[in-house]
């Protein structure tokens, strides 16, 4: 992460990422239950791309394509579509890996 921000601004990313975390726990295990049971494989991916200073940042997000029933295809696209499939990403964010900005350049790259 940039040390050139201000360290308030890092402490409230943090802060926001581990309470939205907390609060969408429920959705992910929900979601991770549904790809679990209609395909198999991993439920998480780890991927890694350029952040806005161009160091390589790590996240994860739920893997979305792949071998799997037609219900896991049509999970994973509307997990795309409406990027649900980043929110584990918020927790790359609660530990300081990444901002909330490097998370929203990374789904325009996709």
């Amino acid at each position: 992460m940039n040390s050139s921000r201000p360290v308030w601004i890092i402490g409230a990313e943090r802060l926001a990422g581990l309470a939205l975390c907390v609060l969408y726990w429920p959705v992910m295990l929900v979601i991770a239950l549904l790809l679990r049971m209609t395909s198999s494989g991993t439920v998480l991916l780890l991927d890694q791309f350029a952040n806005a200073q161009g160091d390589v940042v790590r996240t994860y997000r739920f893997r979305t394509t792949g071998g799997g029933s037609p219900t896991f295809h049509h999970i994973g696209r509307f997990l795309r579509k409406y990027a649900i499939d980043e929110l584990p990403g918020l927790w790359s964010v609660a530990r300081g890996e990444i901002a909330f900005r490097d998370l929203l350049l990374f789904r325009r790259s996709r």
